[in-house]
């Protein structure tokens, strides 16, 4: 993480924050390979298939989550020019681009929501889990009230196994957005 006097703030995977889930999830795969093996014959049907999906799930989750752990060089720039997370797309966000900035949380995880013009969303080249993301996010947003929907639309921004806090994140998103360096407004 950089601090006040840089001309951006940066942020880089935390191999404190990173590792410990990583590890549960190398841990619930193993379980997963227990309970699908049943070397005792004691689960029956049900415990294989539990031990499958484990498998599945916590499989994929410990492949993503050691990529991430390995990440080298900067997650999330924000700087006078926009915001850029690798994990939505390898290009800066421009500020000229975001319609709005929202704030939101789920199951106690804070996420900066940025929504884009239609233009930039027509041509910024995003990551799958970006796009899937966006999916499952719009997906919900959609069971919600009206009034509610804009906290969960747009592309994601966490701070999840970053050396940095939601509170650094919204600093920069207030020091760096146009307009007398205040933020678009955040929800």
């Amino acid at each position: 993480m950089q601090h006040a006097g840089d001309e951006r703030a940066a942020f880089r995977v935390s191999l404190v924050k990173s590792s410990g889930l990583a590890f549960l999830s190398l841990a619930f795969t193993a379980a997963g390979v227990f309970l699908a093996a049943d070397p005792t014959g004691q689960f029956g049907v049900l415990g294989r298939i539990v031990g499958l999906a484990a498998i599945a799930f916590f499989g994929l989750g410990s492949f993503v989550l050691f990529r991430e752990v390995t990440r080298r060089g900067d997650v999330v720039v924000v700087d006078s020019h926009g915001i850029r997370d690798v994990r939505v797309s390898e290009d800066t966000i421009p500020w000229g681009d975001i319609v709005s900035v929202s704030e939101s949380t789920v199951s106690g995880e804070r996420f900066v929501m940025l929504q884009v013009t239609e233009e930039l969303e027509a041509r910024l080249p995003t990551t799958t889990r970006a796009r899937w993301n966006k999916t499952v996010n719009e997906g919900f947003a959609a069971t919600l009230a009206p009034s509610q929907r804009g906290a969960f639309t747009g592309y994601a921004v966490s701070m999840r196994g970053l050396d940095g806090s939601h509170a650094d994140l919204i600093a920069a998103v207030q020091r760096f957005a146009p307009g007398a360096r205040t933020a678009p407004p955040i929800a």
